[in-house]
């Protein structure tokens, strides 16, 4: 059984990871490396499982995410950026599943969507926006599934498709427009058909 400090190297001779074994489980602080030495990750196991707070750099050096682990699973609030950055996403994990309100954003910043799990599941009002700041698509999900009325835009805010879901699947009367507000279609769907 493997315990104490143990090393492992890349081909290239840098070292990939180093951590501590107890009774061949993973216990305490572990770092893993790129190939060029930078870190790519570091956190805790607590008798083989992620436990505590853990980070991970992309191979320029900044912040990839950042969050903690409770017995192996992911808990509380984590963040994750983009390569230059900015944040990308944030929101709350509970026993691994996504639970509350996330915000997912561009690479320029500006918020990309916004909207709640329950469960892991999507979970009512969801908005969608594009990467100048106009939404791009409203609606609410239901148990995961979209449900009752969606809207989507046109990059300069006009009215693209408008209609409703019934389980995720499309049902009665939908709409769509051209980018100028002219009508583009209109017709009916029943359980998606």
């Amino acid at each position: 059984k493997r315990n104490g400090i143990w090393e492992f190297y890349h081909k290239n001779g840098q070292l990939y990871e180093k951590g501590s074994y107890l009774n061949d489980k993973r216990n305490g602080i572990w770092e893993t490396y790129y190939e060029n030495g930078q870190l790519r990750r570091k956190g805790s196991y607590l008798n083989g499982k992620r436990n505590g707070v853990w980070e991970g750099y992309y191979s320029n050096g900044k912040l990839s995410y950042k969050g903690s682990y409770l017995n192996g699973k992911m808990n509380g609030i984590w963040e994750f950026y983009h390569d230059n950055g900015q944040l990308w996403e944030k929101g709350s994990y509970l026993n691994g599943k996504k639970e509350g309100i996330w915000e997912t954003y561009h690479d320029n910043g500006k918020l990309s969507y916004k909207g709640s799990y329950l469960n892991g599941k999507k979970e009512g009002i969801w908005e969608t926006y594009h990467d100048n700041g106009k939404l791009s698509e409203k609606g609410s999900y239901l148990n995961g599934k979209r449900n009752g009325i969606w809207e989507t835009y046109h990059e300069n805010g006009q009215l693209w498709e408008k209609g409703s879901y019934l389980n995720g699947k499309r049902n009665g009367v939908w709409e769509g427009y051209y980018s100028n507000g002219k009508l583009s279609y209109k017709g009916s769907y029943l359980n998606g058909k």
